[in-house]
C-alpha cells in the first residue's frame, strides 16, 4: 500500500532519511527504522536492502531486540555489534569490552526525538566491514574508533539541521493554516452578509412597489396587485432605484390599457408587463430616462422632436417584447398612455415641424421611420413638401 501524500515535515524524519538512504550513506547495505507515526497512531518500521534497492514496511513486533528500551534512550547515537540483534540471552553476563569488540561494532544507531510521543525514533545503519560508510577508501578493512565518532557526529549534526528546517516549516505552515482559516471565515461571513443584504434589498424593493401600487390604486380608482412571477422579477431588480417607479408606472399603464375597463376592478400586474432592460440600459442622454428631451433641433421644432422621441422609445419597448407596432400598442407604451387617435392628432398637428426635423436629422428615430405606419404615412403625404417649404421660409 502506498504512503499517504503528506508534507515532508509531517512525516517522521527517519522515514524521510530512509527514502534517500543510498544517496546519504552509500556504504550502507542494510537499514532499519522504527518510529511512531502520529497519523497512523502506532509504531511502524521499514527495512531497506541495498541489493534490491527496495524499501518495505515490516512489523516491529517481530524484532527480538530491545528497541523499546532504545526509544527511551536520549543519546543521539551509538555503535552496535551484530550480537545486539541476536536472541536475548538473560544468562549471558556482561563483560568488559575489548579493542576487538570496538572494531566489531559496525552498526550505527541514530536516535531522533519524536515530537508526538516525545520518545526517540530509531534508524539502524548496517555497514559492510570492508567498505567505509561513504565508500571513499575500499582498501581499509575496518573503521577506526575516531572515524566512527566523526561519522556519528556528522550524522547527528545533519539530522539536527533537518529537524530545525522541519520545525520552521511546521511553524510557517501552522501560521499559514491559521491565516487561511481566518480568510475562509471572513469570506463566509461576507458571503452571508452579502446574501442578507440582497435579501434586504429585495424586501425593500417589494415594500417600495407596494407603496407605489397603493398610490396608483387611489389615482385610477382601481386595485392593483402583483402576480407571484412579477414579485419574483421585481425582487431581482438590480438597476437604479430611482428608476424603479417608472418601471412600475409603465407596467400599470400597460395593464390598464390591456384591461380596458378598470375603475373599481382588480388588475393584476404580470411579470411580462415589467420591462427592465429598456429602463436600465438607457443613458442619461436618452430623453426617456429623465423625462426631458435633449433639444437638437431649433427651439420652434423642440415639440416635434419630443413627440418623435416619445414614440420611438415606445416602439423600442414594443420590439423588445415582440409586439406589433400598431397605434394602439404605441399609445399603451407611452407614459402616460395615450390613444391611437391622439397619436394621429399630434402627428397631424405638428406635421410640418415633424417632417422638418426628420429631414434634418435622418439618423434619428429609425424604428418609427420604417415600421410605424402613422409616421410613414405622414412622410408620404403629397403636400408635405410644400408645407415643409413654408415652415422653412417662416422659420
Amino acid at each position: 500500500m502506498s504512503e499517504r501524500p503528506v508534507f515532508s515535515f509531517k512525516r517522521s524524519l527517519v522515514l524521510s532519511l530512509m527514502d534517500s538512504i543510498n544517496e546519504l550513506y552509500p556504504g550502507v547495505n542494510h537499514a532499519l527504522n522504527i518510529y511512531f507515526d502520529p497519523l497512523a497512531d502506532r509504531i511502524r518500521a521499514h527495512e531497506y536492502h541495498a541489493a534490491s534497492g527496495m524499501l518495505k514496511e515490516s512489523d516491529p513486533g517481530l524484532y527480538d531486540f530491545p528497541w523499546e528500551k532504545e526509544r527511551k534512550n536520549s543519546s543521539p547515537s551509538g555503535w552496535l555489534s551484530p550480537e545486539y540483534f541476536n536472541e536475548k540471552d538473560k544468562s549471558r553476563m556482561p563483560r568488559q569490552k575489548t579493542i576487538m569488540d570496538e572494531l566489531d561494532t559496525n552498526i550505527l544507531l541514530l536516535r531522533i526525538r519524536n515530537s508526538s510521543d516525545r520518545l526517540m525514533d530509531l534508524l539502524y545503519l548496517f555497514l559492510s566491514k570492508n567498505v567505509g560508510l561513504f565508500q571513499l577508501e575500499k582498501d581499509q578493512s575496518e573503521l577506526t574508533t575516531r572515524e566512527k565518532r566523526l561519522i556519528a557526529n556528522l550524522s547527528c549534526n545533519f539530522i539536527s539541521v533537518m529537524q530545525d528546517h522541519q520545525e520552521l516549516d511546521k511553524e510557517l505552515f501552522a501560521n499559514f493554516s491559521v491565516s487561511f482559516e481566518e480568510s475562509l471565515t471572513r469570506a463566509k461571513g461576507m458571503e452571508a452578509t452579502l446574501e442578507q443584504t440582497c435579501k434586504n434589498y429585495g424586501t425593500s424593493i417589494l415594500e417600495y412597489c407596494t407603496t407605489l401600487l397603493k398610490e396608483f390604486s387611489e389615482r385610477y380608482s382601481a386595485e392593483f396587485s402583483l402576480s407571484a412571477q412579477a414579485l419574483a422579477k421585481l425582487k431581482e431588480y438590480k438597476g437604479r432605484f430611482d428608476l424603479l417607479g417608472k418601471v412600475l408606472e409603465d407596467a400599470v399603464h400597460l395593464a390598464i390599457n390591456l384591461k380596458g375597463t378598470y375603475e373599481g376592478t382588480v388588475i393584476v400586474i404580470e411579470d411580462a408587463y415589467i420591462v427592465f432592460p429598456a429602463i436600465q440600459q438607457r443613458s442619461e442622454a436618452d430623453p426617456s430616462s429623465s423625462g426631458k428631451t435633449e433639444v437638437i433641433a431649433p427651439r420652434p421644432y423642440a415639440k416635434a422632436q419630443e413627440i418623435l422621441d416619445r414614440y420611438e422609445y415606445a416602439a423600442a419597448r414594443l420590439k423588445e417584447k415582440g409586439l406589433p407596432l400598431t397605434g394602439k400598442n404605441i399609445g399603451s407604451f407611452c407614459s402616460p398612455p395615450i390613444s391611437h387617435p391622439a397619436i394621429t392628432d399630434s402627428l397631424d398637428k405638428h406635421a410640418a415641424k415633424i417632417l422638418y426635423v426628420m429631414e434634418e436629422y435622418p439618423n434619428k428615430w429609425p424604428i418609427i421611420r420604417t415600421e410605424f405606419r402613422s409616421v410613414m404615412n405622414l412622410a408620404n403625404r403629397t403636400n408635405w413638401r410644400s408645407r415643409l417649404k413654408n415652415h422653412r421660409e417662416t422659420g
